[in-house]
């Protein structure tokens, strides 16, 4: 987020903007300060920005966020129980095995959510553990690609590709941290969050 009007005045450069060839004190002086001269600046740069209002642009569907409440099984509840008492184990260790655990319990449930979606749906599924992704992806078959970080950059874009474009690749299971941020998802109908607590 731009905070000063000079501040403009790079991306105004590297745009290729008439103002851009300015110096930086001829911009100042003629752009920034008095509310006249951001004025005169907003109109200038009119002719480079596309501005669209709300009501303007294609209307998608709101999302539609639903918590599943997951009853683990007694063995499940056992093994959580395990490591909640176990003192030898440090807070940390303690917090990270029952993540562990409380992912694996919740993947039948998700399994069983993925098989009664309509045949075209496609879903993203996002683990915190590799784990988790490769019992999915084992689970799912060849309708599945995966995401992790022991991908290189270009099988990670293949299977991003395969996942958005090839019909019969209905699931993309991945790692959080790999594919959290940064990628073009566009092709998913449904979003599963099986690490959330």
């Amino acid at each position: 987020m731009l905070n000063r009007e000079e501040e403009l005045w790079t991306l105004l450069r590297l745009g290729g903007h008439p103002m851009g060839a300015l110096s930086l004190s001829a911009f100042r002086s003629l752009y920034a300060g008095e509310a006249e001269q951001r004025a005169l600046l907003g109109t200038r740069i009119q002719e480079w920005m596309l501005r669209r209002q709300k009501h303007e642009v294609l209307t998608l569907p709101g999302k539609y966020h639903q918590t599943l409440s997951v009853n683990l099984e007694p063995d499940w509840v056992a093994a959580y129980a395990e490591i909640r008492d176990n003192e030898q184990l440090r807070a940390i260790e303690k917090i990270g095995r029952m993540r562990i655990l409380l992912e694996r319990g919740k993947r039948e449930v998700v399994l069983d959510v993925l098989d009664n979606l309509q045949e075209t749906a496609k879903a993203l599924i996002f683990c915190q553990y590799r784990e988790t992704v490769h019992w999915f992806a084992e689970q799912l078959g060849d309708s599945s690609v995966t995401l992790t970080g022991a991908l290189t950059n270009k099988a990670r874009d293949r299977a991003v590709h395969r996942f958005q474009q090839d019909p019969s690749v209905r699931w993309l299971v991945a790692t959080i941290d790999t594919a959290g941020v940064g990628l073009n998802l566009t092709a998913a109908t449904y979003v599963f969050f099986v690490s959330r607590p």
